[in-house]
């Protein structure tokens, strides 16, 4: 019976840590920006959205990975290889 108990602990534990709620991350991304600002290769600064409405893959494996993560309606065109 002691056995079972010290299994279970850690489990109940873990268990009652992934059910709280954390108000700190909900106010954070409440006021995220829309945009990422990134730096190409040339150093310039560019402005993208979090959420592109349309995605232009470059290489077939490109696609075949956007097809799996993103939304197929995003996808404007593909190549042809």
């Amino acid at each position: 019976m002691p056995r079972f108990s010290l299994a279970a602990l850690p489990a109940l534990l873990l268990t009652l840590a992934a059910c709280q709620s954390n108000p700190a991350t909900e106010r954070r991304t409440a006021s995220a920006p829309a945009t990422h600002r990134v730096r190409d290769d040339l150093g310039r600064a560019l402005t993208v959205p979090l959420r592109p409405c349309r995605i232009l893959p470059l290489a077939p494996s490109m696609t075949e990975m956007l097809w799996a993560v993103a939304d197929p309606a995003t996808i404007i065109g593909r190549t042809q290889n």
